[in-house]
């Protein structure tokens, strides 16, 4: 039995959207932790009433990305110093092992029938 929308349903909570794969994932996190690192480049040595207007200036998600994805780069102390071959492994951090989900997922069901 084919039930083509469910996971739409399940992964966008909408029965048209379309369910993104893993590169375009990646891609999608590539592009705002780029954009955070750049934020965060703009902010370095900023008066704090100024780094209010640089972020009033900045889109939401970009804020949200200054805080968040920019710290991706977790070995860095300082993001605005991170490289392309660092953005592209805080882009990969993003997808989780499937391989574990998938059989984890497969020994909880089992472990439930089990009991």
């Amino acid at each position: 039995m084919r039930i083509p929308w469910l996971l739409g349903l399940v992964a966008t909570r909408s029965l048209d959207k379309e369910v993104p794969g893993v590169y375009e994932l990646v891609e999608h996190a590539r592009q705002r932790i780029a954009s955070g690192v750049k934020a965060h480049q703009a902010l370095q040595g900023c008066e704090p009433i100024a780094m209010t207007r640089e972020l009033e200036r900045c889109s939401k998600p970009t804020r949200r990305t200054l805080v968040t994805d920019c710290c991706r780069c977790g070995s860095l102390e300082n993001p605005s110093l991170a490289t392309p071959a660092d953005i592209e492994r805080a882009a990969w951090m993003t997808v989780p092992d499937v391989p574990v989900l998938f059989w984890c997922f497969r020994v909880m069901v089992g472990l439930g029938i089990a009991l």
